[in-house]
């Protein structure tokens, strides 16, 4: 095909040819693949330009998702893929900002543990949250070990048991029955079996 009109818009280029058909090029990308009128590009040369601007598009896609929060890679290629990005080209970016370190599952687990331990989450609960996100298991292991001392997980369940217990000491109920109910509280709350038996017997309600 043959370039017969290149016009600039803003930041955008759009290339017509002599079938009738055009391209819309980001001007950023234009700039590293300049075109002239009367140049003439094969099928396969338009195919791979339009390649680059599908490209550029999802990196740009990415970076504005990527500069809200920090994103697992699986969970930035669900964004990606609502947006009807072709998915092939999709995977190559994702490989690509993985390289460049603006994609790593173990710094974003780091911080998703982080954030939700403010949140008095516990350890179990934010695993299978991060599982959820697409995070490999033996990342989530690896990462999640670092947390285990982690004095803000017993506080979390002390400040929850100790809130909990004013809500069911309103009640007619047993000691027993009180511990029983706080037992299964802060195991759906995520604790450790060891965690939530050490908050308990901290309230001395025997």
């Amino acid at each position: 095909m043959i370039v017969t009109k290149v016009v600039k818009k803003r930041s955008k280029v759009t290339v017509y040819f002599d079938n009738e058909e055009s391209l819309v090029i980001p001007y950023e990308l234009f700039l590293k693949n300049t075109l002239f009128v009367d140049d003439v590009l094969t099928e396969e040369e338009i195919n791979k330009l339009n390649d680059k601007v599908e490209i550029y598009k999802i990196k740009q896609s990415s970076f504005v998702y990527l500069s809200g929060r920090n994103h697992s890679k699986y969970e930035l290629k669900l964004k990606l893929l609502k947006k009807s990005y072709n998915k092939h080209l999709i995977n190559f970016v994702l490989s690509d900002l993985q390289r460049l370190n603006y994609l790593d599952d173990r710094e974003f687990a780091k911080q998703y543990i982080n954030a939700k331990l403010k949140k008095k989450k516990g350890i179990r609960l934010i695993k299978l949250e991060l599982s959820k996100k697409g995070v490999r298991r033996e990342i989530i292991e690896e990462v999640s070990a670092k947390f285990l001392d982690d004095p803000r997980m017993k506080e979390a369940a002390k400040f929850l048991s100790e809130k909990k217990l004013k809500v069911l000491q309103r009640k007619d109920q047993t000691n027993l029955q009180i511990k029983q109910k706080l037992f299964s509280f802060l195991s759906n709350k995520g604790f450790t079996t060891e965690i939530v038996k050490e908050a308990i017997n901290n309230l001395k309600l025997d």
